[in-house]
């Protein structure tokens, strides 16, 4: 039996909201370091110490004040988790916490004061909003347009690009115990889990499991992260010193992560055969190494570097930051070049969209800056704004064609050209005489200009025969296939009376090719609800299955090839019915 098509969520509101969501996250990291949120702190760092938790760091000033210092013991018992998580990720400045501290063999509260603190921006930051930005923006791509459970752990791991401690001040704002839940959360998510999400997005990849051993497979790294989400979320809750009071326990958690990960992208690999091992190949190493950099950041940097000079610190965090981005950047290329995911075809129709919205920023804010110089008079200003809000919105259509026309033409020109020869032997196939010239434009014509590796069409002479193959490129010399009215591919192109990808219905004739030449999209030749003959398609020779604009252009080739068919069928009878009604006459005369 067939396996299940993997679920997917429904469109477009699902994808819109995992974009949104990545896109919100990524508004956050950078909010990181540019947000007044989160630029208060109170003046001491925890650490773990030998007895329990300890100052690690006391700012020179609150340590002369208060009598603390460097080694101090450090009671949080009495502290609440709001209290807990603000003293450790920063609160807003004027707010107090008071806690027991031990210095000198005694005792005695001291109350810490959150202050701000002056804003820096260098080029420390630079790697760490790289990774941010370019990771979430290409996973909120995909995700877009392929919303599925894959995709939403691909979306998780990128937001494990967040730093936790300031991403979790951001919220310091909120009252108490609500910051003190939404910051746990924050940990919880953001800190080990993604790494758990690569799990179940390699499970997943490139398709939903079909054989029972990668069904399997998928439910353990279910489980795996289930079982992880409940650990970080007990450990965010209870460790006293984040990260360090337990240390261990992270050490073994993304110790389990990172192989179990590299090992479940070793058996996709193996699974895969022929050109899908191709094509997946690249995402895997980069799977791999985004894994083995998130597992270094976290665990191996802190403890191998952490006495190293500035300067070799330094350029080994930038080296294992932008190290993840090896996964985006292997999806990117394989959307692109392989199309493993088929988000190829929304890339001209983003940027034409990103021009448009550009252009009405820039207009919109330079009349505005404009109206505030010349106009002194508000209303004026406003009615001036208005009227050029107004009349850019009635350019917007007009200024879409011509915008998509040019981008299409200049950045996609190969496919513009391609598409161009297609559509004009579509309108030419109203004008052919034979089957024989249908075929060709079906199978050596699409496939030439549309660098598909192999076509075929099947089709047949009466209802009472199988679909015969009439005319085939790169395929094996056989004219004797035929597929049967009980195939299973025929019966569910009469179901469904739309293309669809072999794959992903698991649809597999033994009598079609394997190897390069072998089918991947099924395509029905139908009039008024009658299917007339199949048309097969290989993927494109750089071993990218066809994007959907090229599936809907191939669609529309198919459909007037059914018209065409139809037409020439009809105009063989018209002459039948001409040479009986001749030879009638003739008979007639004689007689």
């Amino acid at each position: 039996m067939a396996a299940p098509a993997e679920p997917r969520a429904s469109k477009p509101f699902a994808g819109i909201g995992l974009a949104f969501f990545a896109l919100l996250v990524l508004a956050l990291a950078w909010g990181e370091y540019f947000s007044p949120l989160n630029r208060s702190t109170f003046p001491l760092i925890l650490t773990q110490g030998k007895a329990g938790p300890a100052i690690g760091y006391v700012d020179p000033r609150a340590a002369a004040t208060l009598r603390v210092a460097a080694g101090d013991a450090v009671d949080l018992t009495g502290l609440s988790l709001s209290g807990r998580m603000r003293l450790q990720m920063g609160s807003p400045a004027g707010t107090t916490l008071t806690v027991p501290v031990e210095h000198d063999g005694v005792w005695s509260p001291r109350t810490f004061l959150s202050e701000p603190r002056r804003f820096t921006l260098s080029w420390r930051q630079v790697p760490f909003l790289f990774t941010a930005t370019f990771s979430l923006l290409v996973l909120a791509l995909i995700a877009a347009r392929r919303p599925s459970i894959a995709t939403a752990a691909l979306v998780f791991f990128g937001c494990g690009t967040v730093t936790v401690e300031p991403f979790a001040a951001e919220f310091s704002w909120l009252p108490d115990p609500l910051f003190g839940a939404v910051a746990a959360l924050v940990v919880a998510a953001f800190a080990d889990l993604p790494l758990f999400a690569l799990i179940v997005f390699v499970t997943r990849f490139p398709h939903a499991p079909r054989s029972p051993a990668a069904r399997a497979r998928a439910r353990a790294g279910d489980g795996l992260f289930v079982g992880a989400a409940i650990a970080v979320t007990v450990l965010a809750l209870r460790e006293p010193v984040l990260f360090e009071s337990w240390s261990g326990a992270y050490t073994l958690l993304d110790g389990i992560g990172t192989i179990a990960t590299i090992v479940f992208a070793v058996l996709a690999y193996r699974d895969a055969s022929g050109e899908e091992r191709r094509r997946i190949g690249w995402v895997l190493a980069g799977f791999c190494v985004s894994a083995a950099a998130f597992f270094f950041n976290d665990l191996l940097f802190p403890k191998t570097f952490g006495s190293a000079s500035d300067d070799l610190r330094r350029a080994v965090r930038y080296f294992a930051d932008v190290s993840q981005c090896a996964l985006p950047l292997a999806l990117a290329y394989a959307v692109l070049r392989h199309r493993v995911i088929d988000v190829g075809f929304a890339l001209n129709r983003t940027l034409v969209y990103a021009v448009l919205t550009g252009t009405g920023v820039v207009v919109i804010g330079f009349v505005d800056w404009l109206s505030g110089k010349l106009i002194s008079e508000g209303r004026l200003a406003l009615a001036a704004e208005a009227l050029v809000t107004i009349g850019f919105g009635a350019l917007l259509n007009s200024l879409h064609a011509r915008v998509e026309r040019l981008i299409d033409r200049a950045i996609f020109r190969d496919r513009y050209v391609a598409q161009s020869r297609i559509e004009h032997r579509i309108e030419a196939l109203a004008f052919a005489t034979s089957e024989a010239t249908i075929d060709a434009a079906l199978t050596d014509d699409a496939a030439s200009v549309l660098g598909l590796c192999s076509a075929a069409v099947f089709r047949r002479d009466d209802a009472s025969r199988p679909f015969a193959r009439r005319r085939a490129m790169h395929w094996p010399a056989d004219d004797s296939l035929e597929l049967d009215d009980e195939s299973l591919l025929v019966r569910t192109l009469r179901a469904v009376e739309r293309p669809l990808f072999l794959a992903d219905l698991a649809i597999d004739e033994p009598a079609l090719p394997a190897g390069p030449a072998a089918p991947a999209l099924a395509i029905p030749i139908a009039t008024l609800h009658e299917v007339l003959g199949v048309v097969l398609y290989g993927n494109e020779r750089d071993g990218g299955s066809p994007d959907p604009e090229i599936v809907a252009l191939l669609a529309k080739l198919a459909a007037a090839a059914g018209s065409a068919y139809t037409m020439v069928e009809a105009r063989r009878w018209r002459e039948r019915a001409a040479e009986l009604e001749r030879a009638i006459v003739g008979s007639s005369t004689q007689a």
